[in-house]
């Protein structure tokens, strides 16, 4: 029997920056979303809510902001990751919305209000693997389309 080996890849240390840097993007543009959601929120009785709703928003605005210092913690696991491998932190952020294939698997990224839709697309982006789950109303990925090629016969 002659097996043969499949070719070993070679990942060099500018292929893991890259990987490293589009992390750090994109925890940082999640970060972001997360906090201008939470932000958005009405801020309580003074806002003409309810002592009810009042303490229901404090609760959201208090998920959400942990949810973007977990994602601070994210960025801070990857700088530390491209500290060890001799690399400098850097920020390279696009202003939002960002056009969408910018980052990996065609995550949408736009600042939004607090709103059923958005609450959708954050479960959509904390999904597992495997997940059937549907992004929020307004968030999908829409592939750009191409212009019809026409050729002279």
């Amino acid at each position: 029997m002659n097996e043969v080996a499949a070719p070993a890849v070679q990942i060099t240390r500018e292929h893991a920056f890259h990987a490293l840097y589009e992390a750090a993007e994109l925890e940082h543009n999640l970060m972001c979303t997360y906090l201008y959601a939470a932000f958005s929120l009405k801020d309580g009785e003074a806002d003409g809510l309810s002592a009810e709703e009042a303490e229901a928003v404090k609760r959201w605005r208090s998920v959400l902001i942990k949810v973007a210092v977990e994602e601070m913690g994210h960025l801070t696991a990857v700088w530390n990751i491209t500290a060890a491998l001799g690399g400098a932190p850097r920020f390279g952020r696009t202003n939002f919305p960002l056009d969408p294939g910018l980052l990996p698997a065609g995550i949408v990224v736009k600042l939004a209000p607090f709103s059923r839709a958005t609450l959708q697309h954050f479960v959509f982006l904390e999904r597992p693997t495997g997940s059937t789950e549907r992004d929020g109303e307004g968030f999908a990925y829409e592939r750009p389309t191409s212009a019809a090629v026409t050729s002279a016969a």
